[in-house]
C-alpha cells in the first residue's frame, strides 16, 4: 500500500505539472495600420530577365499599393549609375490599386546590366516586395556562318559545331566577333548538359585569329567547377590563339575545382562556310 501511495502522489504531481504547462491559445492581434499614405509594393510575378536583339527596347514593371485613396506619384530608386535605363515615374490615379511603369533600355549591343528597382523606403508597405532585380541583355544579331569540326584536347572528343558572327560588332581595329555555339554541349554532353555556353573570339577582316574578347574565366561546362582559363598576360606560353587558314588553335588552361590544369590546345577546322583567305 505504501508503494501505491507513492505512485498515486507521483501521478497527481505530474498531472498538476501538465496542467500548469498548458498554453493558452494565442490571442489574434491585428496588424498595426501603416502610417504612410501610399503603401506601395512591386508585384511578385515581375519578370526578372530580358534579352533583347535591338536597341532602345522597354519592359513593364507593375507597381501596386494598399492605400488607394487619392492620387499618388513618386520616383523609383535604382542602382543605375551610368544611365543605362530610363525609368518612368510611378503615378496612381485616385482609387487605382495598380499601375505600370515602363523602363526604357539604353544599353548598347553586347552589354548587360543587373538593374535593381526599389520603392522609396518611406512609401513601401511592410506586406509586399519593396524591390526587384532584373537582368537585361541587349544581344547581338548572330548570323549563321556554317560550322566547324571542333576537337577538344580537354575532353578527348570532337563534334561538328555551328559558328556565328555578331552582325553589329566591329571594334576600332576592324576586328570581327564570332562564337562557337555551345561547343561542349556537343563535344561533352555528359558534363555540359545545357545549351548556351558559347565560346566567343575575335578575328580580323581576313578571318585570322586575334584573341578572345577578354582575359579570364570562360564557363564551358555546367558542372560548376570546369572553366576555361585564358590569361595570356599571366601565362603567355600556354594561352594563345592562332590559325593557319581555316584551322584554328586555342591554347588555354582549365580549372577543376581549385586546381589549374594544362596547357590544353583546343582546335577547330572551319570546314563548312569558311569565307576567308589569308591575305598575301
Amino acid at each position: 500500500m505504501k508503494t501505491n501511495k507513492f505512485i498515486l502522489a507521483g501521478l497527481m504531481a505530474v498531472g498538476m505539472l501538465l496542467s500548469a504547462c498548458t498554453e493558452e491559445p494565442p490571442v489574434y492581434q491585428p496588424a498595426a495600420p501603416e502610417a504612410n499614405e501610399v503603401q506601395a509594393y512591386i508585384y511578385s510575378d515581375t519578370k526578372t530577365s530580358y534579352q533583347f536583339v535591338a536597341l532602345e527596347q522597354s519592359f513593364p514593371v507593375v507597381i501596386g499599393r494598399n492605400q488607394t485613396e487619392g492620387e499618388a506619384s513618386f520616383e523609383l530608386v535604382t542602382n543605375d549609375t551610368v544611365g543605362a535605363f530610363v525609368v518612368e515615374p510611378v503615378h496612381f490615379a485616385a482609387g487605382e490599386k495598380s499601375t505600370t511603369v515602363n523602363v526604357t533600355v539604353n544599353l548598347s549591343y553586347g552589354e548587360s546590366y543587373g538593374l535593381t528597382l526599389m520603392i522609396p523606403e518611406e512609401l513601401a508597405t511592410a506586406y509586399g516586395a519593396p524591390q526587384v532585380s532584373i537582368n537585361v541583355l541587349v544581344d547581338f544579331t548572330w548570323v549563321p556562318m556554317g560550322s566547324v569540326l571542333y576537337a577538344s584536347q580537354w575532353e578527348g572528343a570532337q563534334a561538328e559545331v555551328a559558328i556565328e558572327q555578331a552582325k553589329e560588332y566591329t571594334d576600332a581595329a576592324g576586328n570581327l566577333l564570332f562564337r562557337l555555339v555551345s561547343p561542349y554541349y556537343y563535344v561533352s554532353p555528359t558534363y555540359c548538359t545545357v545549351k548556351g555556353l558559347h565560346l566567343q573570339f575575335l578575328l580580323d577582316k581576313d578571318y585570322n585569329a586575334v584573341s578572345l574578347p577578354a582575359e579570364g574565366f570562360v564557363e564551358m561546362e555546367n558542372t560548376g567547377y570546369n572553366w576555361m582559363y585564358w590569361v595570356p598576360s599571366q601565362y603567355p606560353d600556354y594561352c594563345f590563339f592562332i590559325n593557319e587558314g581555316n584551322i584554328y588553335a586555342l591554347g588555354t588552361l582549365w580549372t577543376e575545382g581549385a586546381s589549374l590544369y594544362g596547357p590544353v590546345v583546343e582546335q577547330w577546322m572551319w570546314d563548312n562556310g569558311y569565307p576567308g583567305a589569308v591575305a598575301e
